[in-house]
């Protein structure tokens, strides 16, 4: 939740809103918002203890957590985050939707695992140059472990964030690259070809107007 609070200005910057639907007692996600200062920062708080927008958005309820939950368990551990007491139902898993101004819904994560089918998943040593400066890079990417630095001219300007995408704009705009990405520390990246998330997107145009809204082209 905090990652979602600290990137509301870049959602707002888009005219994207923000709503977040609970499904336990009204007292408790008040509660909720209260502690996470939700209100303060725009976000709008309903709550559905029916289940019926849970069973809609047809998510799910696992029996056991993945390894994928309890590495997360981890990392917020070692950052300081200590858990509090469960509340509700702690394996009633939930989503991120995108849904236009016309209620449809534009993007379902089911959606995203979609496109990380046709991705390719890759490791590369401290030190490669994922992507060169001043080229047409025919991928785009994002970092799931390691660090990278965007360099102009071998000078360092950024440190991308985990889950942020590389090569973007040329695969957007079609513009030769404006600075390279090179790995800090070794890492393990999902990138797509071009020509292949293009032939992709071309079939799902519905996923193809979410992911320009999250690569910053709404």
């Amino acid at each position: 939740m905090d990652g979602l609070i600290a990137r509301l200005p870049e959602l707002d910057a888009l005219g994207v809103g923000v709503v977040l639907v609970g499904s336990g007692p009204p007292a408790a996600l008040a509660a909720f918002g209260r502690d996470m200062a939700l209100a303060r920062h725009g976000v709008t708080m309903v709550t559905d203890p029916s289940l019926t927008a849970f069973r809609a958005a047809e998510l799910r309820r696992p029996r056991f957590h993945g390894l994928r939950a309890a590495v997360e368990a981890l990392r917020e551990l070692a950052a300081g985050y200590a858990p509090g007491r469960v509340i509700g139902d702690a394996r009633q898993l939930g989503g991120a939707f995108f849904v236009d101004e016309s209620g449809r819904v534009i993007y379902h994560p089911r959606e995203f695992q979609r496109l990380l089918a046709v991705g390719r998943w890759q490791e590369a040593p401290a030190k490669a140059v994922l992507i060169d400066q001043g080229a047409s890079p025919g991928r785009m990417l994002v970092l799931a472990s390691g660090r990278t630095a965007v360099k102009v001219d071998g000078r360092e300007v950024a440190t991308p964030r985990l889950g942020q995408f590389a090569g973007e704009m040329s695969f957007l705009t079609g513009a030769r690259t404006a600075a390279a990405v090179e790995l800090v520390e070794p890492a393990r990246f999902v990138s797509w070809a071009t020509d292949d998330l293009e032939r992709f997107l071309g079939k799902h145009p519905e996923l193809r107007a979410a992911l320009q809204l999250v690569l910053g082209r709404g």
